[in-house]
């Protein structure tokens, strides 16, 4: 590890996640303390949804594979945490919603 920056010591072949090229323009901010963790991005029942998801956190774009266990800044595991609980709330209100409709 010594003298390597995070991202030479990235092997997305281990983790399945697969980075994709990073905004060039910006300036890139990395926390060389970043804390990895790991994560399992929940397989999607719907069979015509796409079994990979696309982020981008800290000017580093992922694609993460739904259903392996891969390691992700803690960041970023936050913010896909967050997202799937918002997504739980609307579709939850949703279902609400329509069974208080007269005539459903």
């Amino acid at each position: 590890m010594a003298g390597k920056t995070k991202s030479e010591e990235f092997n997305a072949e281990e983790t399945n996640v697969t980075p994709v090229s990073s905004n060039r323009n910006a300036k890139e901010v990395i926390d060389p303390n970043a804390e990895l963790v790991p994560y399992t991005l929940p397989i999607d029942p719907n069979p015509k949804a796409s079994q990979q998801e696309f982020y981008s956190y800290n000017f580093k774009n992922y694609i993460i594979k739904r259903g392996v266990q891969v390691m992700i800044p803690k960041g970023l595991k936050d913010i896909i945490e967050e997202q799937n609980r918002a997504r739980l709330e609307e579709l939850r209100y949703i279902l609400e919603t329509a069974l208080k409709e007269p005539g459903n």
